[in-house]
């Protein structure tokens, strides 16, 4: 949802910093609602990196697009219109002089304050800020804490939930040149809609089967 209201639409080379079992769903995310046609994936083992290559070429082999290994977590992010960061480190991934104009970002691995996939820099240097909650960034997201600790960035900065967007109380991207940063540390009222909506459709379409607990 994120990147259907933030990115460019016409974006269409994905960075992918941290090629460990989150990026899977992140991947055809990307891949439902932009066109693809590049993949610049980077991983602190660089085997892995080959290794979800070769899962992405056979999980999705109706897509046509070139991947890209990179050495480089900056290279890769100077290269791509949207950037996902799926890790866990607890230093920045990437540095944000990398960004450029335009790009979008979707942070969705970090979620504990001692977490920090972007470093300060990314976080001043994005002109839109939108969260899936307000309250819980405040207490997960590190790199918005740390951000906030220097002084030089605020939680009253943040532009919009998610749910805002979708609705239209607040706005999405308002121009090409936009840096754009969507950080999400996980909530369980949004898994439970997604599981009820799964839940419905399969009643609908007669699928599955009905289990006595």
């Amino acid at each position: 949802m994120a990147t259907k209201y933030l990115a460019r639409r016409d974006a269409s080379r994905l960075a992918v910093i941290g090629t460990g079992a989150m990026a899977r769903e992140q991947v055809a995310a990307m891949l439902a609602v932009r066109p693809i046609t590049e993949m610049f994936l980077y991983n602190r083992t660089k085997e892995k990196a080959e290794q979800f290559a070769a899962y992405i070429q056979e999980e999705h082999p109706e897509w046509q697009g070139t991947i890209h290994v990179m050495d480089n977590a900056d290279e890769a992010v100077r290269q791509a219109h949207i950037v996902i960061c799926s890790t866990r480190s607890t230093t920045p991934v990437f540095s944000g002089t990398a960004l450029q104009p335009g790009k979008h970002i979707n942070a969705i691995g970090s979620y504990l304050p001692h977490m920090q996939e972007l470093d300060v820099e990314t976080i001043i240097r994005a002109d839109r800020i939108v969260v899936d909650t307000k309250e819980g960034v405040k207490h997960e997201a590190g790199e918005l804490i740390q951000a906030e600790n220097t002084g030089r960035w605020s939680f009253e900065q943040i532009d919009a939930e998610v749910g805002e967007l979708v609705t239209g109380e607040k706005s999405g991207r308002q121009h090409e040149k936009e840096i754009t940063l969507f950080k999400c540390v996980g909530v369980a009222s949004f898994d439970l809609a997604v599981a009820m909506g799964v839940y419905k459709k399969a009643v609908e379409n007669g699928k599955g089967m009905t289990i006595s607990l």
